[in-house]
């Protein structure tokens, strides 16, 4: 019986096709091995837990309670600590108890934060932050100085005296108020109301 030739072609090409994916295969396996070599020598397998105490990494935070924390040269990279206060995917991700006035979702991958570490040498209590002075049955704050601005909606990033920079926030103030700080900060508010 003859052989055709055209269906042997056709069998010789599937074969053909049929090495080359395997070949591709096998190449996409290994260069998969080596790029998980190369990524678990530096990793480090982070222990958080719930009820850990985090620090987020300054740059995965983009809003205006970041902005507000005027990252300089030698102040600190990191904020918090938070607490977690829950893990999941593997460990991969946590969820923290952010304050109210960050206004940012509160789940981090583990890559974002630092685990924190009280430190036994330093006492590191919390900051006495004052109380806030009761003025007509409302809780008054001092200001120590206007961060930022936003012009177009009349709110400023007020920074309270006594506290730490992550805890100013964007407020609205009236014409009387912004009149009683120019008085009280000499020039500082000129600046931002022109």
């Amino acid at each position: 019986m003859p052989v055709n030739l055209h269906n042997m072609d056709k069998r010789l090409t599937a074969m053909k096709v049929k090495e080359i994916r395997e070949m591709v295969k096998d190449n996409v396996l290994d260069s998969q091995i080596r790029m998980a070599a190369q990524y678990n020598k530096k990793r480090v397998e982070v222990d958080i837990k719930e009820n850990d105490l985090v620090m987020i990494k300054h740059k995965y935070i983009h809003t205006d309670f970041a902005k507000s924390l005027l990252i300089g040269k030698l102040e600190n990279r990191n904020i918090g600590p938070f607490k977690v206060k829950k893990v999941f995917n593997n460990g991969l991700s946590i969820e923290l108890v952010l304050p109210e006035n960050m206004r940012r979702h509160s789940t981090f991958n583990v890559n974002q934060v630092i685990k924190y570490y009280e430190s036994k040498e330093f006492n590191q209590d919390e900051i006495n932050m004052p109380k806030p002075d009761i003025i007509d049955g409302k809780e008054e704050f001092e200001v120590e100085m206007i961060l930022d601005h936003k012009p177009n909606f009349s709110r400023y990033l007020v920074k309270w005296k006594g506290y730490p920079n992550d805890q100013s926030i964007f407020c609205g103030c009236e014409k009387s108020i912004l009149n009683h700080l120019e008085l009280s900060n000499g020039n500082l508010l000129r600046n931002f109301l022109s």
